[in-house]
């Protein structure tokens, strides 16, 4: 099965069985219903379906642990989780206690090669050794200031928006509104 194929909930399952494991070593049906609030029923049947394929290790009364495909997929949920997580934190400066549900959200809304996308995106603004683009220091500017632009970007964006244009002066002359985010 392929990774962009898993649906939110057995990923869930993957990324529990994985956190319990680096906790006890080995996961029983108990701990991992615990951790999830589902019923034991339900997460038996969920990994007779991840056991056939292939991403756990599960014996009926057994301890369970994930094949180095679930732990494969575990690590790129975990690393997929964390780049949204710092890119929401970082860059769009959000401030707040349900940060990993957001990404969580995220993650789970969408799907495939836009996921894939997104998050290659976020992971860039992140890694990128390069001196921040002026666009992203001028969002943060104007986040933080209650998304209200300062009156040289406001004069800038009524110019551009006015003549539909994407960038209204020659970056040399000191006119764009650019140069005020620095």
């Amino acid at each position: 099965m392929d990774k962009n194929n898993l649906t939110a909930s057995k990923e869930n399952y993957i990324k529990a069985i994985y956190e319990i494991v680096n906790k006890k070593q080995a996961a029983r049906v108990k701990d991992i219903s615990g951790f999830l609030g589902i019923g034991a029923s339900s997460v038996t049947e969920a990994l007779r379906k991840l056991s056939d394929e292939g991403y756990v290790n599960y014996e009926q009364y057994g301890v369970i642990t994930l094949t180095k495909q679930g732990t494969d997929i575990a690590r790129q949920i975990e690393e997929r989780n964390k780049v949204i997580r710092d890119f929401l934190s970082n860059v769009l400066l959000i401030k707040d206690e349900n940060l990993a549900e957001h990404a969580r959200q995220i993650e789970h809304g969408i799907k495939g090669d836009l996921l894939d996308k997104l998050v290659s995106f976020f992971q860039f603004t992140q890694i990128c050794p390069c001196k921040e683009p002026k666009w992203l220091r001028g969002y943060k500017a104007y986040s933080l200031n209650g998304n209200k632009v300062n009156d040289k970007c406001f004069k800038c964006i009524s110019y551009c928006r006015k003549n539909n244009l994407t960038k209204p002066f020659p970056e040399n002359t000191g006119d764009s509104c650019c140069n005020s985010c620095d």
